[in-house]
């Protein structure tokens, strides 16, 4: 199914229109570079003085086309259709031809990396909880040793139009521990609202 490219996304990738073919591989090849290991800003900076432009329009051009990538993917297009959608973004035919290549190539690490970033996984449904206290025991008379225990009930939805399929855990933790999973919770909201994981998240959505 064909799609047509937003003229956001059409901006970020304008930097490449009238670029040779050679430099437009190289670019390939820093998307490719994205996908399997992240940025690599050493190599973005020495692109961005070679074009006289600044890093960012380097990143944004880089990660359009790692975009056009993953939404080709997405909608299963062949190389033909790949190739009117690169026309219809302003390529001309000889950078569409390294395109198309590049497409047809890096299919299956397109689509491993799909299925890595939004594997089918189970989410939170509800909670029960209840805070227990043991204030003595045969061996000791005083001690207090205090204890959560959870029954977290998780879903998970394997088709859109399928029912869920619904599970329940059983945990007990103390306190201590509960505030380290906590804190780590907290820098995993932090990690994820992050600049870098808001582009992964833009590019992959």
């Amino acid at each position: 199914m064909m799609f047509l490219l937003s003229e956001e996304h059409k901006s970020h990738l304008s930097v490449l229109l009238n670029q040779p073919p050679q430099l437009l591989q190289d670019f390939c090849r820093l998307a490719l570079e994205l996908l399997k290991r992240g940025h690599n800003l050493k190599l973005y900076s020495a692109a961005a003085q070679k074009l006289a432009v600044e890093v960012q329009v380097i990143q944004l051009a880089v990660e359009g086309l790692v975009q056009l990538l993953v939404k080709s993917r997405q909608h299963k297009l062949s190389g033909s259709d790949f190739r009117d959608v690169a026309l219809a973004s302003g390529f001309n035919e000889e950078l569409e031809s390294v395109l198309t290549e590049f497409y047809e190539s890096n299919k299956e690490t397109v689509d491993l990396a799909l299925g890595t970033l939004a594997p089918s996984l189970p989410h939170y449904h509800n909670l029960e909880w209840r805070f227990d206290v043991q204030i003595a025991s045969k061996a000791l008379v005083k001690e207090t040793i205090p204890t959560l225990t959870m029954k977290l009930g998780l879903e998970e939805r394997p088709q859109l139009e399928d029912n869920p399929v619904r599970e329940s855990l059983l945990l007990q933790t103390d306190p201590n521990n509960l505030k380290h999973i906590i804190q780590k919770l907290d820098e995993a909201l932090v990690e994820a609202s992050s600049q870098h994981s808001r582009r992964l998240q833009r590019i992959f959505k």
